[in-house]
């Protein structure tokens, strides 16, 4: 299941590829493809492999928009979405192992525990707050004097994730575990007023 699986998925993106008006985001699309089928049929089973494979997902998402629309990504916007993005991926970890889940179902887990992992999330939330400060410096789109209007709301939302993914010993779902905090769709609203004011929208 997983071979054919892996074909589609090479099928569907030498296809994009050829498609597609912009060589760099063919190019980009099939990384992604080939990375997929690598992980479906191998990097799965590699403890740190997997969850870096899943962090190159996001951040090829996040190349792709770019090259969709002719914008270079900033190299510290590329860090901190590839460490946010890790850092996500090792919330799913630790929530496997809270849930009891072993290497029979899920083979990379044999090579994990919680103190790795829980500390690895700490790291990646670190780097990824720094990364997030720095692009807020480089960035030409903003506003002088308004670069950092965003940034107490990333790190409450990092800081919030984590506090949840602790309390609630979730995470194997981010999307579900913030949409069910109002604390961070308040946060993310106030992310989002603070970005648009910051880059002079009003």
């Amino acid at each position: 299941t997983a071979v054919l699986f892996s074909a589609a998925l090479l099928a569907a993106g030498l296809g994009l590829l050829a498609l597609t008006r912009i060589p760099a985001a063919g190019y980009i699309a099939g990384v992604y493809v080939g990375l997929n089928v690598f992980y479906s049929v191998r990097g799965k089973r590699i403890p740190l492999v997997d969850v870096f494979l899943l962090a190159s997902g996001f951040v090829l998402r996040v190349l792709l928009g770019c090259a969709l629309v002719a914008v270079e990504a900033s190299n510290w916007l590329l860090l901190c979405s590839s460490t946010l993005a890790l850092f996500l991926a090792l919330g799913k970890r630790r929530a496997d192992l809270v849930a009891g889940l072993d290497d029979q179902h899920r083979p990379s887990l044999a090579g994990y525990n919680r103190a790795f992992v829980e500390q690895a999330i700490g790291i990646t939330a670190g780097v990824a707050l720094v990364s997030y400060a720095l692009y807020c410096i480089e960035a030409e789109v903003l506003v002088p004097g308004r670069e950092f209007a965003s940034l107490p709301f990333v790190a409450f939302g990092i800081l919030e994730y984590v506090r949840l993914v602790h309390t609630r010993e979730a995470g194997d779902s981010p999307v579900e575990l913030v949409l069910s905090s109002r604390a961070m769709l308040i946060v993310g609203v106030g992310w989002l007023a603070a970005v648009l004011w910051s880059t002079g929208f009003f």
